[in-house]
């Protein structure tokens, strides 16, 4: 995916992203491990999909959707742990409807 740097802000050593990043791992799977966290925030904030995006609607690019993940990256690396981006988490869960699942087990009450 053509532009994603998942390097954090503060570029700390213990930052699981940072690390996987430096592991070696690829770029599609630093954008995937990304995009799980996303998911994984959203599911235990017990967000679902609101009634009004029941319809499909168009993914995001891959270029919004790098840019998105950065911006709430930078967000969670500062603090800000409740940030979620409600059209990002939606085009992720479209996308992965059976890992959503999985996460809204798991994190089930």
């Amino acid at each position: 995916m053509s532009g994603l740097s998942v390097t954090t802000v503060s570029g700390a050593p213990d930052d699981t992203v940072s690390a996987t990043h430096a592991a070696g791992a690829s770029t599609d799977d630093v954008l995937r491990f990304a995009e799980l966290r996303v998911l994984a925030a959203g599911c235990r904030m017990r967000w679902g999909l609101s009634p009004r995006l029941a319809q499909p609607v168009p993914p995001l690019s891959a270029a919004e959707r790098a840019a998105r993940l950065e911006a709430l990256l930078a967000l969670w690396d500062t603090g800000c742990r409740q940030a979620l981006d409600e059209d990002l988490y939606r085009d992720i869960a479209q996308r992965n409807p059976r890992m959503r699942a999985a996460f809204r087990e798991r994190f089930r009450p």
